[in-house]
């Protein structure tokens, strides 16, 4: 059986992100200029339906319609109506440390926002991510939980990175993309703020891998060393080990699909984390949902660079289309 392709359906974004499918309509963040936008997956335009001011992140909706939208830098979840009003749903300055990042919004208007931890983007800019792995491992910090009328009402526990997440039909079970951990995490959740503890979904990194990188004495040192060198695209390009998880949903037979964040490629995994299939796509890949007239359109969002400024100048930032089998 011939792998599926990818083909480009729209570029000309700055950075896009956070994919959902609702209403026969794909939404997407453009990350750095703060709008969300709304395609019908055909050949119609690309419509504007809201912008905010500031760095749009994860998108979810309240149960009487009203879209949320996380503002990244300024740590916050916006509210959407359907005129385009933009008003403060739930102000997290004080809890996160870092920017706020991805999020999903469950059937009864709860939220589940997930952050850095640190300050991603100045530290990318002068060190490796692979410098993170050396003992005591990356920065960690909790996912909230946020009521429908915004409090925050519960979080988990401390999280590598916490980025993608898939809630699934009942609501009380969440995989978490733990992109600097490498792997996918599993919370059970009472749908009110309560957290289970994080147990293994699927480890993304190979077992000698990880343990040589995460190394405190020599070995790691030198395992480090020499992935830094894994890091530039040209190299990471011909590698698949390991997966970092940006975005990520749900697939068939109860498997996940993964934006490789690393490379430009998505990856579906099975629970423990076999990979099931790879497909290539043009560029790092940040997300990924299923929607489509008949529900086996894959949807990822790619970019050419990680950087906000460098993407802001590449304006390369695409929609790209897989037909999976039905």
């Amino acid at each position: 059986m011939a792998t599926p392709q990818a083909r480009i359906a729209l570029e000309g974004f700055d950075t896009t992100e956070c994919l959902r499918w609702r209403d026969d309509s794909l939404y997407f963040s453009d990350m750095a200029f703060g709008k969300v936008h709304r395609w019908d997956g055909h050949a119609g335009d690309v419509e504007t339906v809201a912008e905010l001011p500031g760095r749009a992140g994860g998108i979810g909706w309240l149960p009487g319609g009203d879209m949320l939208v996380v503002l990244m830098d300024d740590a916050k979840v916006m509210r959407v109506t359907a005129d385009g009003t933009v008003t403060l749903h739930c102000d997290l300055r004080d809890r996160v440390i870092g920017s706020a990042n991805d999020m999903v919004v469950d059937e009864s208007g709860y939220a589940y926002v997930g952050s850095f931890g640190f300050d991603y983007l100045s530290y990318a800019r002068e060190h490796s991510m692979t410098d993170l792995m050396r003992p005591p491992g990356p920065p960690t910090a909790p996912v909230y939980c946020l009521s429908p009328d915004g409090e925050v009402v519960g979080s988990s526990a401390p999280l590598a990175f916490a980025n993608g997440f898939h809630l699934d039909d009942s609501g009380r079970h969440l995989v978490v993309a733990e992109s600097l951990g490498l792997r996918l995490t599993a919370l059970t959740v009472d749908g009110k703020g309560g957290f289970g503890e994080p147990e293994l979904w699927a480890s993304l990194m190979s077992g000698w891998l990880r343990r040589a990188v995460t190394d405190g004495g020599p070995l790691g040192t030198l395992t480090r060393f020499v992935a830094r060198a894994t890091e530039h695209p040209m190299i990471a390009k011909h590698s698949s080990d390991p997966v970092s998880p940006d975005g990520i949903c749900s697939g068939a037979d109860d498997s996940i699909w993964i934006a490789n964040a690393l490379r430009g490629e998505v990856v579906q995994v099975a629970q423990g984390g076999q990979v099931l299939q790879r497909i290539r796509t043009s560029q790092l890949t940040l997300d990924c949902v299923i929607g489509g007239a008949t529900g086996s359109t894959l949807y990822a969002a790619t970019v050419a660079a990680l950087d906000p400024e460098e993407a802001r100048r590449l304006r390369a930032g695409r929609i790209e289309v897989i037909e999976l089998d039905s």
